[in-house]
């Protein structure tokens, strides 16, 4: 049994230690399989890539950061692995920004490793090369790799009075981990889809708080117990809200109330008719009194009340039947009175017992929903999560301070949070982390959630992981800047090429770009934005189309910009050079008077995928409407929400072209094994958006239930390449003075 540093959390050091009592994991994890091709390739390294003294790290063999002579070096990266080669790739000196980044090669061949052994799944575009041709998973998870170092190296955790395992310096290897807290993933209905782990596979990071321990909690908290305790008040109030009692006491209530509620409706109608009767009396009485007396003191009255009050002043037949009346319409009312307080007190007696129950019911939901935060609290207090220099905290205490106040359930289960919590715990430095998502999309499974495609990779979400990674664990850690907050940084390490000439100065600030101008007059002008500057400046970037205008028209008066494009989108934009030629373009814009025309590429073939979805028309155009809400836990994402945070997103497509295989994307990414397409036809379309939602687009390209097809280059929903393939070619306005409709054009960049 191997001693662990102090600051190692009770639980974490417990979870540690029953793995290296067995050789796994008690949070085992999905399972995973693999083929006789790819455990004959394990073979040849398995002894050297198992570290005794951490059955959840796998090292990285020698072999594979040694180059290949019989290479190419022109085109050799990380993914180029036949013979478990690599090219000597330089390693991050520092950890890439966790929320935008492309995988290092070196974490995308350990993620490689990982999708090889996990259960195969047939998505559309996904070549599940050891699949029977049926999914063989029903339920999709976000998965990890993080590559580390095993070297002792400033900040790293090591304590004289304990013993943590060292390895020579130099050695890396890779943890693995998945999102969510259940023992195992759910892959399929039958076991049959299930085979056994390989005995050489290492196991996944265990959760940083096991729930489900037997063991090692003081006893002040016990989760399943707690759990339990609360599935019995769920149980309690679905018995109460289901009873028979209760059922009969509701259709009793009903009717009782149906058959009063006539009966009153009936009395009321009784009580009118009588009341029109004795009215009809008293006219009928005053017509023959005034017909037998012509000298009569109350002839000659028009108004119905004057008469009245004449004829009981002077006739005393009258008065005598005004009294009768009266006697009449005063036992009517005491009649309905008395119906309506038997009514009221049947309708109460039935009610009280009803509301006895819906008090218990109630009570029991209180019960429950107190119990549940209590339950939370305990356990986010029970997450003690560590950093490199040994410090914990728990997410209860780093959230404080953010707009959420609390952690959103969840918080501390994701893949990447278990794999720093293992490396740092373990003494180990991050190299480089890879996560990327196995399995169906989540959307079909859980409305609201946002759509993820199978096999990509994804960075670290925001809403959960960003407070914890950003104000804790990676404190102390070299980890690269926001390169959204560097502006122009972002284009620097882009590899495409841009049309516009844009010029850097030493110190990274933007210095005058050269408008690419389609268009000018004395109120207006339109320009061909480049696909790598911002429309307007961001809370921290400057650089941006906006400011280069104000600089070239400083006279310009008004917002300038009518509209805007996305930073990755290139293209036309329309701005105004007084406030007032500002209000007549956007109320065009306002009216949906304006036209617009971008042109995609697709990353896929969409005509064919319209064949296998059995569509008879081959559609070659449509209509996507698909409503979208920020998705405030992995912003800047968007998702379909057909609920009240959704707004109208409607977008009609055309299918212009195929144009040809797909070429080699960023990193060589393309000739993965595991992840490589075949050659593969890309679709250009036009979009013509009717409405002007963020990423509108993106998402009504890649979402399963729009196009189900990224736009090349979308880094957020799709895949990275050289660029987003997304362009405003056309656009049409009436001119605010000449009242003239004018086009303007862009030529599409790919």
């Amino acid at each position: 049994m191997g001693n662990y540093p102090a600051h190692v959390s009770a639980a974490a050091a417990a979870a540690t230690r029953n793995a290296e009592a067995d050789g796994s994991s008690d949070n085992e994890g999905p399972t995973r399989t693999a083929t006789k091709r790819q455990k004959t390739r394990y073979a040849s390294s398995t002894a050297a890539s198992q570290n005794e003294g951490d059955p959840l790290l796998t090292l990285i063999p020698e072999m594979v950061l040694t180059a290949n002579a019989n290479t190419n070096t022109n085109t050799n990266t990380a993914n180029d692995y036949d013979d478990e080669s690599l090219k000597i790739l330089p390693l991050p000196s520092k950890l890439a920004y966790p929320f935008w980044y492309d995988p290092h090669p070196i974490a995308k061949w350990a993620a490689d490793r990982l999708k090889s052994e996990l259960p195969p799944y047939n998505d559309y575009d996904y070549d599940a090369t050891n699949s029977s041709g049926t999914p063989a998973i029903t339920q999709g998870k976000m998965y990890g790799v993080l590559v580390v170092s095993l070297e002792d190296s400033e900040g790293s955790m090591t304590n004289a009075d304990t013993s943590v395992v060292t390895q020579p310096p130099g050695k890396l290897g890779y943890l693995q981990a998945y999102s969510g807290t259940l023992p195992r993933a759910k892959y399929a209905e039958s076991s049959a889809a299930i085979v056994s782990q390989p005995t050489n596979a290492a196991s996944f990071a265990p959760l940083v708080y096991d729930r489900f321990a037997k063991d090692g909690h003081d006893g002040s908290f016990n989760f399943e117990r707690d759990e339990e305790l609360l599935n019995s008040m769920t149980r309690e109030i679905e018995r109460l809200d289901s009873c028979p009692e209760r059922r009969a006491e509701e259709e009793q209530w009903k009717k009782t109330e149906a058959a009063l509620q006539t009966e009153i409706a009936d009395a009321k109608k009784l009580q009118k008719r009588n009341k029109n009767d004795r009215k009809a009396l008293r006219n009928a009485l005053r017509a023959r009194l005034l017909a037998d007396d012509n000298e009569s003191q109350c002839k000659g009255f028009t108004n119905n009340k004057e008469a009245h009050a004449c004829f009981l002043e002077y006739n005393d037949e009258y008065r005598n039947l005004e009294d009768n009346l009266v006697q009449e319409s005063a036992y009517d009312q005491r009649k309905f009175k008395a119906l309506k307080a038997k009514t009221e007190k049947e309708l109460e007696i039935v009610q009280k017992s009803l509301e006895e129950h819906r008090f218990k019911i109630e009570n029991v939901r209180q019960q429950r929903k107190d119990g549940s935060n209590q339950l939370q609290q305990n356990l986010f207090d029970s997450y003690k999560l560590l950093n490199v220099s040994g410090e914990t905290q728990t997410p209860v205490e780093i959230f404080k301070d953010t707009p959420l106040k609390v952690p959103p359930s969840g918080t501390g289960d994701c893949a990447a949070i278990k794999l720093f919590q293992h490396a740092f715990s373990r003494g180990y430095r991050p190299i480089a982390l890879a996560e990327f998502w196995w399995g169906p999309s989540p959307h079909a499974t859980n409305e609201g959630d946002v759509a993820r495609t199978h096999g990509n990779y994804y960075p670290c979400c925001r809403g959960k992981c960003e407070p914890i990674l950003t104000r804790h664990m990676l404190l102390g850690t070299d980890v690269e800047s926001d390169p959204l907050t560097e502006g122009i940084a972002i284009a620097k390490r882009s590899s495409s090429s841009s049309s516009d000439n844009q010029a850097v100065s030493n110190d990274g600030t933007n210095e005058q770009r050269e408008l690419s101008i389609v268009y000018e007059d004395e109120w207006l002008v339109v320009v061909n934005k480049s696909h790598d500057v911002l429309s307007v400046p961001g809370r921290t970037v400057q650089d941006s189309i906006k400011n280069d205008l104000q600089k070239l028209y400083p006279n310009a008066t008004g917002p300038i910009l009518v509209h805007r494009l996305d930073y990755s989108t290139s293209g036309l934009l329309l701005a105004a050079k007084d406030s007032n030629t500002h209000k007549k373009l956007q109320a065009q814009f306002i009216a949906r008077t304006v036209t617009k025309r971008y042109t995609a590429l697709l990353e896929g073939d969409l005509v064919d995928k319209n064949k296998n979805n059995n569509d008879a028309n081959e559609k070659k155009d449509g209509t996507i409407d698909l409503p979208l809400a920020g998705d405030y836990l992995n912003r800047p994402m968007q998702k379909v929400d057909r609920g009240p945070e959704g707004k109208p997103a409607v977008t009609f497509y055309e299918i212009v072209t195929e144009v040809g295989e797909k070429t080699q994307g960023i990193g060589g990414e393309t000739k993965t094994k595991e992840t490589r397409r075949q050659t593969q036809p890309r679709t250009r379309v036009h979009f013509y958006p009717r409405t002007g939602r963020t990423h509108q687009l993106r998402v009504h390209a890649s979402h399963p239930e729009g196009l189900g097809i990224a736009i090349v280059g979308d880094d957020i929903y799709g895949r990275r390449d050289k660029r987003l393939c997304l362009h405003a070619g056309l656009l049409e306005i009436d001119h605010p003075y000449t009242k003239q409709r004018i086009t303007f054009k862009a030529p599409v960049p790919f």
